[in-house]
Formats: C-alpha cells, structure tokens, sequence
C-alpha cells in the first residue's frame, strides 16, 4: 500500500496540533527547558518534508494575503537593525530569539497552506487539538481544584491566558457540535460534548482569565443566534434547563465555581496591572512618533520597559528591574504598536481584514454555512484573547491564523496524480 506524501504531512500535523498546548511538558517532566519543544520537532519535520510541497501547483503563497504577514514581519525585523545600527540599545539575544519564531511560525504558516485538506480533515484536526487540550485542562483542574498549587494555573501551557484561549476554543468547538446536532438531548455525542464543555469552562475559572470568560459567553451567545432555527430554539429550552437543573443540585459545581481563580480576580479588577502597562505602552508610542521601540524591545529591553513604565508606576517599574526580563505589555496589538510602530499595525490589521473578508465571502457562498460559522468563532477567539494577552509567539493563535485562511476542498483526492491535476 503506498501512501502518499500528503496523507504523511497529514499526520505529521495532526501531531503538530496535539503538541501545541504541551509547550512545557519537558520541563514539566523531567525539568528541562529548552527551544525544541515537541510541537517544534514535529513542525521541523513538518518543514523538512513539506515546504516544497505543492510549491509549483499552489505557489508559495497559496493564501495570497499571506504576503502581508511576511511583509509586516520584514519590515519589523528591518527597522529594528536599522535602530541598531544607528547606534539604540537594542536586546540583540531577545530580537533573534523572536524573529527565529517568527520565521518558524511563518514558514510553518505557509507550508500547511499547500497541503491538500478537505473539510473532513478540518474536523479531524479540530479534535486532535481537542483532546489535547483536555488532556492539559485535566491537569490544570487537578492542580488547581484537588492540590490548590497555585492562585492561577497554566498546566503544560506557556501561560495562563493561553492555557485560557485554548479551553475557550475546544469549549466553542464542543458547543458548535451540540448545535449541529440540534441540542438532542439523549444523544451520547451531545452529552459527552456537554460534559467536556462544563469541564473545559471550570478549566478557564481556574487560569484565572478573565478575558476567557468574557469570550466564552460572548461567543456562546453568538452561535445560539447565528445557528439556530425556531424548532432547534424549542429544543433549546428542555435542554437548558437540564443543564441548569444540574448544576443546582450539585452544590459542589456550584462551590467550585465559586471559589475559581477567575471569580476572585473579577472582585479585584481595579488593580488590573494592564492598567499601567498600556499607558506605559502608549507613552512609547508617542515618545517614538508611532515608529516603536523594536522588535522584542519591551519585553526582552529592559532599559526600555523601566523608561516608560517608570513615570506611570515605579513600583512595577522596580520589580520587573529586578526580573531576568522585562513585562510584556498583556496585549498583543499594544505590544505590535510599541515593538514594531504604527504601520505594521496597519499592515496586520489589513491581513485580518483580507482573511475575515474570505470567511464572511466563504460563509455566504460555499454550501458550507456551518464550517465556516464555526472557523469565524475560533477566529475571533483568538484575536479577542489578543486584546488582553500575547498572541503573536503562541503557535495556537498562528493556527487559528492558518487554518482560517485555508482553501478546504469537499473531497479528497483517491490518489496523488489526481491531487497535482
């Protein structure tokens, strides 16, 4: 049986999308860290057997807004050399550590673009990162709710606000398939969605993110209005209130709950550090005439970080003096404003233009009304998690970017000759 480079590069980033969420597993088992992470071996191979693939047949920006990622990013990386060479402090080891992962994700971007995926194979992918996601939710949920380790907790994510938005995507997806299936209630795929949904929102009460549940509500509410007709609204009701019933009589659920990180930290919102940063940020942005500062130049500069959150709160200021690195500024837009200036934010704002644009046109014209509703969801998962945390080095919200710009076709091709046709 002879199997087909595309079915191996299939494979290859089923495994790539498992490992996403496991960003610290080595460190989490054998307390090694270091730069080849799992997902990141399984993405070189992903390279080395696939970034020519198709190239000839589908070019190499088979998503042509693509180019404005790479555009963006060349222009950061530029303007940043330019900065050193007229002679700014600029954290060299802290700007070639980002731009490596920024090539890494780009070409990674690039490259599942060209492989042959159908919408079945959207699905297949969808629940690869599913279970594992619930797979680090567990472990999250144990280490918060059963060993009270910590106030907030990440499990094998880089940080809490990813370990969020990855929980609130799965979640989503889950309540997606419950819709589809027209919210039967004695169906045991919409009760295992069900209990996997419930799970994953205690796992977002426990990263203590706050944006997280904000968007699983928002989304939820999205998709109840979006998806739903008159009879699929009246099945809703007996639904719902089976849900809520029980709860309620699980006062254990509701103690939990009550408890959660997220909760507690909503009670003490006025002393959202974001506060202070995003006024340092913005005072960077004007001081460099909506230039910025360079490429990882906050985060990694701290000469920089302490001379703008200085005058805004000495404190913080002082602390993170004190740290290895600087703070990044808990937004991914702010932090593409102060780093790289004004223009690559207009630049990345077109992409997302381009790419929303071809799933609203996707939407309305391709018989798959569903798929993309859903895509759309996710999508806007990750860009309002940006709003609040980092984004741009987190390889989920790069595959939200990828496969929200893929061309899914309906059938898979029976063999590779008729794929190159």
């Amino acid at each position: 049986m002879k199997i087909s480079l595309n079915k191996i590069l299939l494979y290859i980033l089923y495994v790539y999308v498992f490992l996403t969420p496991f960003e610290r597993i080595l460190e989490f088992l054998y307390g090694i860290d270091t730069y080849f992470k799992p997902y990141r071996i399984a993405g070189i191979l992903l390279l080395l057997l696939g970034f020519f693939y198709n190239i000839r047949r589908k070019g190499f920006f088979a998503f042509p807004p693509d180019r404005l990622l790479y555009i963006m990013f060349g222009y950061g990386i530029t303007y940043t050399i330019v900065l050193y060479l007229m002679g700014k402090h600029v954290n060299l080891g802290g700007f070639a550590n980002s731009t490596t992962q920024i090539v890494f994700f780009l070409l990674i971007h690039v490259t599942i673009k060209r492989i042959n995926l159908t919408y079945r194979h959207m699905y297949k992918i969808l629940n690869v990162l599913a279970a594992g996601v619930l797979i680090n939710t567990a472990i999250v949920v144990s280490d918060f709710y059963l060993f009270q380790l910590a106030s907030r907790v990440q499990g094998m994510t880089d940080n809490s606000n990813y370990a969020a938005v990855q929980m609130c995507m799965v979640a989503l997806y889950f309540i997606f398939l419950i819709l589809k299936n027209k919210f039967r209630l004695f169906d045991l795929h919409n009760l295992f969605y069900l209990a996997a949904a419930g799970f994953l929102f205690f796992g977002i009460l426990a990263t203590g993110s706050r944006t997280g549940l904000g968007i699983i509500v928002l989304c939820t509410a999205f998709l109840l209005v979006v998806m739903t007709d008159w009879s699929t609204k009246v099945r809703l009701v007996p639904f719902g209130l089976a849900v809520i019933a029980f709860v309620l009589v699980n006062s254990k659920l509701v103690d939990l709950a009550s408890e959660a990180s997220t909760f507690n930290r909503l009670q003490g919102v006025e002393t959202d550090v974001r506060i202070p940063l995003w006024t340092a940020g913005k005072n960077a942005i004007i001081d460099t005439w909506g230039m910025g500062v360079g490429m990882a130049q906050i985060v990694y500069n701290k000469a920089n970080f302490k001379k703008y959150m200085m005058p805004v709160d000495p404190n913080i200021a002082n602390m993170v003096d004190s740290r290895g690195k600087a703070l990044g500024l808990h937004s991914m837009y702010m932090e593409i404003m102060v780093e790289m200036g004004l223009i690559a934010m207009a630049i990345y704002l077109l992409y997302l233009f381009y790419l929303l644009r071809y799933q609203y046109r996707m939407y309305r014209l391709s018989g798959r009304r569903q798929e993309h509703t859903l895509l759309i969801i996710l999508l806007s998962t990750v860009l309002l998690m940006g709003f609040t945390g980092k984004g741009i080095m987190s390889a989920l919200f790069w595959f939200m970017y990828t496969i929200a710009g893929i061309y899914f076709i309906e059938d898979e091709p029976t063999s590779p000759e008729k794929a190159a046709a």
